[in-house]
């Protein structure tokens, strides 16, 4: 039987709508490793990239912290914060990625330059499809389930996520993770 040539939109389509069942039916399985999150950080900033040569990614934090986490999931996260900041701001523009620690958790924040989230928008961009409505932002492709996905996948780890912005002034997504000292096995 002969290949099928999928685009890897299609593909990122397919799996991320598969997640979304897997999430409403319970069934999204963590698997929690102990690992260096700024090197995880730094491997997806290399990555993505590749995919956006026209964008500068500044990372800024040198903290070496050790997260208790679904690297795998984390990655997920951060590709989608990341594609989103590619996706909603000009080339050659930067985004800036920082981690910091605070008592009890770690804080990763991803920001842009881009067209912004107007505030009665916030809350809802993390509903599963849903798309902020607008005719520039019409012009986007996607399906309205990234932020969801990565929402739940944070909220399942006993994170936080959200954004700080204001229409056409950019936007900083943040979301947390418990130090890994106060982690606990299931």
């Amino acid at each position: 039987m002969p290949a099928i040539n999928c685009p890897q939109r299609t593909v990122r389509s397919l799996a991320g709508l598969l997640d979304v069942t897997k999430i409403q039916s319970g069934q999204l399985d963590l698997y929690k490793t102990s690992f260096i999150l700024d090197d995880l950080i730094q491997e997806s900033i290399e990555e993505i990239a590749l995919l956006s040569p026209k964008h500068s990614f500044n990372f800024k934090s040198g903290q070496s912290i050790q997260v208790w986490a679904d690297r795998e999931r984390i990655s997920q996260v951060l590709m989608n914060l990341f594609s989103n900041a590619i996706k909603y701001s000009l080339p050659s523009t930067s985004i800036n990625i920082e981690v910091n620690s605070e008592p009890g958790k770690t804080i990763v924040s991803v920001a842009d330059r881009g067209i912004g989230v107007d505030s009665k928008e916030q809350q809802k961009i993390f509903d599963n499809f849903y798309r902020v409505k607008g005719s520039y932002e019409q012009t986007f492709p996607g399906f309205g389930t990234g932020l969801y996905i990565a929402s739940e996948i944070i909220k399942q780890h006993q994170g936080a996520i959200w954004v700080e912005s204001s229409k056409n002034n950019g936007a900083t997504f943040y979301f947390s993770l418990p130090a890994e000292n106060t982690h606990i096995e299931k």
